[in-house]
């Protein structure tokens, strides 16, 4: 069994703040030594403990204990650490990181539901992610948000502002030289050639030194087809590109073709056969559109039925539905009695209608017929040619 001296029991007494109780010269085993003694109620760091240096006997403290830790930690009412190894601790050692409230710098991973770094605006995946958002993301944004308008390529609506063009066209009215519009092909250009276009649009010089451009030609009764080289000076009667007209002579087609929408010769008609009509009763057989120009517009309408005893028939071209016209050269009429045995026509020769721009006129084809007796039915046929 361990035996102590009373000198380490003074110093224990010593270390754990109690007075030591008088002894008597005896010795008693160290654990009941310790165990007699009173508990100290708190350390306040500045207690003393027995300890040896260098064969000496010497007191010490706790304070000086823990300070020998790297200087990690502190002592005075309670041990108070700052380091770990001589390196001091990251804030959030005594700061809750778990709160985003706390995070007051730096920049979230994306690991973790962040964005990196990023410039501009933000979007969510509606799972708490983010990331950098696009122009289809953003609402109100303009076209160009995503495309670069600085491409011209790229531009596909809308008119140049003036101020954007290089002279001569900064103003709606282009004159004088127009040189700055050429685009060199090879060399300088030429006096006499004509301007042609390369693949990208630009404007250049024709390029040929002959003095002979490609052109169009007429050929009577063909309309205009695409010839070779022609000369492009107006003085030689044998280039295939001239056409020489006598006044007042215009060549027509040579064949049975039909004058196409909007070109003088342009045909628009319709034709029905009506019956079961009332007596005194205007009806429509038909009706055309014409479109802006000058219009040559006649008809033709024709009785069939036997034996139709008839007192007035008449037939029009009229702007009004379901209307007799009044305009004279727009109505044909026959008065009776009569009793219709054979076929009955009334024409309507061609009367001049005029259509202005911007607008449409409906025509229609209108009859009407009064009898007593019998009955029959009435086919009409309306044709419009364009003048000019």
């Amino acid at each position: 069994m361990l035996k102590i001296s009373r000198l380490s029991m003074l110093l224990a007494a010593v270390f754990f703040g109690a007075s030591a109780p008088a002894l008597a010269q005896t010795t008693e085993t160290y654990t009941a030594y310790i165990l007699g003694l009173q508990s100290v109620g708190a350390l306040v760091g500045n207690e003393r403990i027995g300890a040896v240096q260098g064969g000496t006997s010497k007191a010490t403290s706790p304070q000086q204990i823990l300070g020998m830790i790297n200087g990690d930690c502190s002592f005075s009412a309670s041990i108070i650490c700052t380091k770990t190894n001589g390196v001091a601790f990251a804030p959030s050692a005594t700061i809750n990181a778990l709160n985003a409230g706390n995070i007051n710098a730096g920049v979230l991973g994306s690991t973790y539901g962040g964005a990196g770094t990023v410039n501009g605006a933000l979007k969510g995946d509606g799972t708490g992610n983010v990331s950098k958002a696009g122009c289809s993301d953003l609402a109100g944004v303009a076209p160009s948000c995503g495309t670069d308008a600085t491409n011209a390529s790229n531009i596909n609506t809308g008119f140049l502002n003036l101020s954007r063009l290089a002279a001569p066209l900064t103003s709606p009215t282009v004159s004088g030289n127009t040189s700055q519009l050429a685009t060199v092909a090879t060399g300088t250009k030429t006096a006499n050639h004509a301007a042609t276009w390369d693949v990208n649009g630009n404007i250049q010089d024709g390029g040929v030194s002959s003095g002979t451009v490609t052109e169009q030609k007429n050929t009577a009764g063909a309309g205009l087809v695409t010839s070779g080289n022609c000369d492009n000076t107006s003085t030689n009667a044998s280039s295939p590109c001239q056409f020489a007209v006598t006044a007042g002579q215009v060549p027509g087609t040579a064949t049975n073709d039909n004058a196409s929408s909007g070109n003088v010769g342009e045909i628009i008609q319709c034709n029905n056969t009506v019956s079961g009509m009332s007596s005194g009763v205007p009806f429509n057989f038909c009706s055309i559109v014409l479109t802006p120009g000058d219009w040559d517009v006649s008809g033709l309408m024709m009785m069939t039925g036997s034996p139709w005893t008839v007192q007035v028939v008449e037939f029009g071209i009229s702007t009004t539905s379901l209307t007799m016209p009044s305009t004279t050269g727009t109505l044909a009429a026959f008065a009776g009695p009569f009793v219709q045995y054979y076929n009955v026509s009334l024409a309507i020769t061609p009367y001049r209608i005029t259509v202005a721009t911007s607008t449409t006129t409906t025509i229609y084809a209108v009859g009407d017929v009064t009898w007593n007796a019998g009955g029959g039915s009435m086919a009409a046929r309306i044709e419009a040619r364009r003048v000019r």
